[in-house]
């Protein structure tokens, strides 16, 4: 049960809707990257430049899959990042593991943000990726009308079909960590930082788009 959650609320509720975060939630389509960072700041202090930066970096490997076949450029991708870069699944039970900017200074995390670093490398060197999620497992997705290749981050254990996969805006995303985010807190005894992730979380359904049904 979270603790002082009504208070923390009542105190916190006017800075929210002056902050950075609140800001990204009302554009129709934030950046991923910046809309990430933006909730990782409302809980300690963040070196923007250092993350864009450690993203920028993880993409050089990457530059010209968008030349390639759509198989080949998931597994250039997958090298540069996982390979190459050091970024893995972990971080299951730390709230570290939905912070943009420590998953990269770490190289461990949670699937959501894996799918977020994938997506944004994949950005930078020139190819846009559909961001999807089943369940608690979340994928980037190279497609076009007739073909699908997934990459999933972190592992699954079961196989996939189209019709199980939902699609997921900036909006979603930041959604699911911070339900992941208030939840982890509150397993840990940080009433407060709980109660806040739920004040964002509320702000940010007020000004969401909704996600997308899912693909068939």
């Amino acid at each position: 049960m979270l603790v002082g959650a009504s208070a923390f609320d009542r105190a916190n509720r006017a800075a929210v809707a002056g902050s950075a975060f609140a800001r990204w939630c009302a554009r129709g389509r934030p950046p991923i990257d910046r809309f990430l960072l933006a909730v990782a700041a409302e809980f300690h202090q963040v070196d923007d430049g250092a993350a864009l930066e450690r993203l920028d970096e993880l993409a050089r490997p990457a530059f010209g899959i968008a030349s390639l076949p759509q198989d080949a450029a998931a597994a250039r991708l997958i090298e540069a990042i996982g390979e190459g870069g050091g970024i893995s699944p972990g971080a299951a039970g730390d709230p570290d593991g939905l912070m943009l900017d420590r998953v990269l200074a770490s190289g461990r995390g949670r699937p959501e943000l894996l799918a977020a670093v994938y997506l944004e490398v994949a950005r930078r060197a020139g190819v846009s990726l559909s961001l999807l999620s089943s369940g608690l497992n979340w994928f980037v997705g190279f497609e076009d009308a007739d073909e699908l290749v997934l990459v999933a981050p972190a592992s699954f254990d079961r196989p996939l079909e189209r019709i199980d996969l939902q699609r997921r805006c900036p909006h979603g995303l930041a959604d699911a960590v911070l339900g992941g985010l208030s939840d982890l807190f509150d397993a840990r005894g940080a009433g407060a930082e709980a109660a806040h992730a739920l004040v964002l979380r509320r702000h940010l359904r007020a000004a969401q788009r909704p996600d997308p049904p899912g693909r068939n």
